[in-house]
């Protein structure tokens, strides 16, 4: 196999996909866009999609930059640990973002630059070299070196039930080669391992931080933002870090905070009591058409859904879900819960992520034949409840409700946060019984395994294939491209059909700034970066 190589300064590789999947991390440092996997190919939308989120344009120069940002949370953010299981909310890349550092940053257009590591290299997508920074510390003034990714691989490894777990589980053993070289062995090949190691909620922390201070010292990395101030599920302070090794953010401090009421989080915004937030749809033509405000939106790569427990006995019954796919019209969805702004989805798969399968077709909205299925069933009006967190996932399955009840299903729904959701729908759980939720995606295809593959908490369905499962295994390992692309379109074949999920929507978002605002990197999986946002107030 051809040695994959990846050195600072050095060699130019792009990854061929289309242009703005999604993003993995912080503002990018020095333009040195390289890979250290085959590029994958993109995938043809089944809309014309709006324009990708974008690179914004540099601060400029000569002006005077507000010394405080204020920005609100679309959830609540109940620990900051990268460890914990709690620390799951729609909002933990935000975070991550400000405080940490991967080994490798992934851009916008999912290309690779270094970060923690200066370079890396494979023969084989088995066993991979990392050479690491010698002038980084972590905000408690401790030096990065090659015992922290050790610390962080062990602890990640052990830590059940989290989102770092899953990815770091793949790693069999490391060999600290000095204070600045590591290797990591996989239990098996994986082409897509660089991209996984990039994502914002995978980075490294200090061993010295989080053994010796159990309150705080989780906060600590060594990104642009220190922690001052947490109060779980309400707000975040942050010092900017002057020790960065990158680029400094313009502003001096920033506070992230989750405001519930809607109408609140408008008046704070139009009093100026908040530099960023985020904007419903119905709200658009509002601020769109006021020279006070700045709108920013892109459709994200994210899909909505439904997710059915497939240990439930009842929702294990393909029957049963055939009944809900029949009965269910996800264009409603776009409709009441985005007035309209968003794109139905055929089949569940990030909007613009690879190889997507165009010749599945969405299941029909026919409600005798989806009553036809529903009586093949044990269903016998029982209320079935639904789980969910945040605005528009809740607007979901209240239009879920209301047409599965035109064919006799009794939904109940039970409204929660962010950080319940994830306790309650935790791989193998038997409470839940349908989760509405969104889910991430990138832009490689890989995403997948995160929904269909067994002992993962974002698996929200419990669904587990053992030919799907094969299928994955040996696409994480496939470096023939073409090949590549046919397993992974019959993993989305098998999926279609056996039903654990249906798609909603990719909703386009809205996140309204005050006027002299920038900086932000919205990424389209949702992972949006505030580390270097700025308002220009002079």
């Amino acid at each position: 196999m051809k040695k994959a190589k990846i050195a600072l300064c050095i060699i130019f590789c792009v990854v061929l996909v289309m242009s703005a999947l999604v993003g993995c991390g912080k503002a990018e440092p020095e333009d040195t866009t390289q890979t250290a996997t085959p590029p994958p190919a993109s995938s043809t939308p089944t809309a014309s999609p709006p324009p990708a989120p974008t690179q914004p344009p540099p601060p400029p120069e000569d002006v005077k930059y507000k010394e405080d940002i204020v920005v609100t949370l679309g959830d609540k953010v109940a620990v900051i640990d990268i460890f914990n299981p709690a620390f799951q909310s729609s909002q933990a890349a935000l975070v991550t973002n400000m405080i940490y550092d991967n080994l490798v940053y992934c851009t916008m257009d999912t290309t690779y630059e270094p970060e923690l590591a200066t370079s890396w290299e494979t023969d084989d997508y088995k066993t991979f070299t990392f050479k690491l920074r010698d002038d980084v510390k972590f905000h408690n003034g401790e030096p990065f070196t090659a015992d922290d990714v050790a610390f962080t691989i062990d602890k990640a490894r052990e830590s059940v039930g989290t989102m770092i777990n899953d990815k770091f589980s793949q790693i069999e053993k490391y060999e600290i080669v000095n204070d600045y070289e590591i290797i990591l062995t996989l239990k098996q090949a994986n082409v897509d391992f660089i991209y996984d190691i990039s994502y914002p909620t995978y980075p490294i922390v200090n061993r010295e931080a989080y053994e010796n201070d159990p309150d705080k010292g989780a906060w600590v990395g060594t990104g642009p933002w220190i922690v001052t101030d947490f109060s779980s599920n309400d707000y975040i302070k942050f010092v900017r870090n002057d020790n960065y090794f990158k680029e400094l953010p313009k502003a001096k401090t920033f506070t992230m905070k989750y405001v519930a009421e809607e109408t609140a989080r408008m008046i704070m915004f139009e009093n100026d009591e908040l530099d960023f937030t985020g904007v419903s749809s119905d709200k658009v033509d509002i601020y769109r058409n006021d020279d006070r405000f700045i709108l920013n939106s892109y459709v994200m790569n994210n899909t909505n859904f439904v997710a059915f427990n497939m240990n439930d006995p009842l929702l294990s019954d393909i029957n049963f879900r055939l009944a809900c796919a029949h009965a269910f019209n996800n264009q409603e969805c776009v409709d009441i819960t985005l007035n309209g702004y968003g794109v139905a989805a055929p089949t569940y798969w990030g909007y613009r992520t690879q190889y997507k399968n165009t010749d599945l077709q969405p299941y029909t909205y026919d409600l005798e034949l989806a009553k036809e299925y529903l009586a093949k069933t044990s269903y016998n009006g029982e209320p079935i409840e639904v789980i969910c967190a945040m605005p528009h996932t809740i607007k979901n399955a209240q239009v879920f409700q209301s047409q599965m009840a035109l064919i006799g299903i009794n939904i109940e729904i039970f409204e929660t946060d962010g950080a319940t959701l994830s306790a309650n729908t935790m791989w193998g759980n038997t409470d839940a019984q349908i989760v509405v939720n969104s889910g991430a995606w990138s832009g490689l295809a890989n995403s997948i395994r995160n929904y269909v593959y067994p002992n993962n908490n974002a698996n929200k369905a419990n669904y587990s294939n053992p030919e799907v499962s094969a299928l994955l295994d040996q696409a994480s390992v496939e470096t023939d491209e073409a090949k590549r692309e046919q397993l992974y379109k019959q993993v989305q074949a098998i999926v279609h059909e056996e039903l654990p999920y249906l798609p909603i929507f990719n909703m386009e978002l809205f996140i309204g700034g005050q006027a002299g605002t920038g900086g932000i990197l919205f990424f389209a999986n949702n992972n949006h970066d505030y580390s270097l946002a700025y308002r220009i107030i002079d």
